[in-house]
């Protein structure tokens, strides 16, 4: 026995749809519990899943199917597995229904209840598929079922889910609702036009007359086998709800695919974010990467908009939808580079840089290419080219700043370069000062010989003798002991 547990806002969905089984005579009421009348079930669930409006999903909606091969079930014991699966769940005292069904090849049952408990309690199961599961194996060893692997049901529902099927004229309702409900979980169908053409690839038509639909089987020259089935008359299932797949609900999917979409695609989009401009080239490259093409809406006045295209399912998105509008695309565009937030410091440096080589090929040296007034207009148009014209405005300001710092930094230079030379064209000009006390040492024994000399040339008005220069430094390195006598 498989369980399948599926919920919703609409409790009277639920219902409808069994009810319009039964009208077909393909379903039958079997069963109600803790509800008045059969004549009021709708009314009766509708009431009590008021009692708690904090519940946004109170309609809950469970199928019980058995294999093909199952022996022949009574109404009785349909019932009574109900009853046990309810209690176990632990909704055996709110109120439900049961319809037997006879639509497909194997039987199955159709339990439709609220989540809400006549006291307005709401029952939160906790890991109720996993729960809902346990509970189908302890009925079928109960009430000696043939026992169903579930897991490996699960993945032939899983293969079925992803191949599209081959028409079953026996069973043409059931193929139409795995036909659709498969088309809806590829996930990728955004309108109608192209839900229709996926639908015949499992051999499904569909008319649209003034928003009204309905399906039925065509053969592979797409022409119609079968009687049409209205849309409002069938059921398809998901994880979180059930609806019948009119052209408003289809839309109303639709757009709630689209909005994941846009969301997934808005993602992609966020590194964007990160940077002060994006070169042409690299934005290109990521299109490319993410099969999108970009689109430009224009008029007379030029550019307005831009929309992107994924080339795979022929979707169209607003710049908008994406975070990437015209105004902040059109801003963020660069012609050569792009600039990460917060290395503009190190992009207007390697700009500076470029400038001054470049100026090197036509022997501008950097220091008359700095004292230029106009060199703070030539770098701005050097990121201009680079960029774009709403960045290097954005820079205007720390270029100013930067080039008065390399002036600064050139004049300390040359006012460093000013001082060396002097003291070097002294330094060549006069001996330096140990030198000449090394000599005043070695030639008049000292200090103390210097007062001599003084004293001796007042007194005496002598002339004082000087040894030739290459002998005083011979002597001086004897003295130091540099030289042996």
């Amino acid at each position: 026995m498989i369980s399948k547990i599926l919920s919703g806002k609409s409790l009277a969905e639920s219902v409808e749809y069994n009810e319009q089984k039964v009208r077909e005579g393909v379903a039958e009421l079997i069963d109600i519990s803790n509800i008045g009348s059969a004549n009021y079930v709708k009314e009766t669930l509708e009431k009590v899943s008021g009692f708690n409006q904090r519940c946004q999903k109170p309609a809950f909606h469970l199928s019980l199917s058995f294999p093909a091969d199952e022996r022949e079930l009574s109404n009785g014991e349909l019932s009574q597995i109900a009853k046990d699966f309810m209690t176990q769940f632990g909704f055996g005292e709110h109120p439900y229904v049961v319809y037997r069904h006879r639509d497909t090849n194997h039987p199955h049952i159709h339990i439709v209840s609220t989540r809400i408990s006549w006291k307005g309690e709401y029952k939160n199961v906790h890991q109720e598929h996993r729960l809902a599961g346990k509970i189908s194996g302890e009925i079928e060893e109960k009430y000696g079922l043939i026992k169903v692997d579930r897991s490996q049901k699960k993945k032939e529902s899983k293969a079925k889910r992803i191949t599209p099927g081959t028409p079953d004229k026996n069973n043409v309702r059931q193929h139409i609702t795995d036909a659709i409900t498969n088309t809806l979980a590829a996930r990728k169908c955004f309108d109608i036009a192209t839900f229709e053409e996926r639908l015949k690839s499992y051999g499904v038509g569909m008319k649209v007359r003034e928003e009204k639909v309905s399906y039925y089987l065509i053969n592979e020259e797409g022409k119609q086998t079968t009687r049409a089935i209205p849309a409002s008359s069938l059921f398809i299932p998901t994880q979180s709800t059930s609806f019948s797949p009119t052209y408003k609900k289809l839309n109303t999917v639709f757009n709630k695919h689209r909005k994941a979409e846009a969301a997934i695609l808005k993602k992609k989009f966020s590194w964007l974010q990160d940077y002060y401009v994006v070169s042409k080239k690299a934005f290109a490259n990521f299109l490319e990467k993410n099969n999108l093409k970009i689109k430009y809406a224009e008029n007379s006045s030029g550019v307005y908009g831009v929309s992107f295209v994924d080339t795979k399912s022929n979707v169209e998105f607003k710049g908008s939808e994406l975070g990437c509008s015209w105004a902040q695309l059109s801003n963020l565009l660069a012609e050569k580079v792009s600039v990460k937030k917060g290395k503009e410091r190190l992009f207007v440096d390697n700009a500076y840089k470029l400038f001054v080589r470049e100026s090197h090929r036509y022997h501008i040296k950097e220091s008359e290419l700095i004292e230029n007034n106009d060199v703070n207009g030539q770098l701005y148009c050097v990121v201009k080219v680079a960029t774009n014209e709403y960045f290097a405005k954005k820079l205007q300001t720390m270029l100013d700043i930067f080039v008065e710092e390399q002036r600064r930094n050139i004049a300390s230079i040359k006012e460093k370069e000013k001082k060396e030379a002097v003291h070097i064209n002294e330094h060549n000009q006069h001996p330096s000062l140990d030198k000449i006390a090394r000599i005043i040492a070695v030639t008049v024994g000292g200090l103390a010989g210097l007062f001599n000399i003084k004293s001796s040339t007042s007194e005496q008005k002598g002339t004082i003798f000087v040894e030739d220069e290459e002998d005083i430094e011979t002597k001086i390195k004897i003295r130091e002991g540099k030289l042996i006598k």
